[in-house]
């Protein structure tokens, strides 16, 4: 039921229609920490699915 609940949510909301897996956002983190992304300042990064809608 809770599963359900949640799928629902993702359906509606995120562009992807599903939540990130824990690899997913693992991935995220390690890249922000790594030297690929020595170029990133002062960004706001929403691994969010698409669910943030701004423009």
């Amino acid at each position: 039921m809770f599963r359900g609940a949640l799928k629902e949510v993702a359906d509606e909301h995120a562009t992807i229609r599903r939540f990130a897996s824990v690899e997913e956002i693992a991935d995220f983190c390690v890249f922000l920490c790594s030297e690929r992304a020595s170029y990133v300042v002062g960004s706001a990064l929403h691994v969010d699915g698409g669910m943030l809608k701004t423009v």
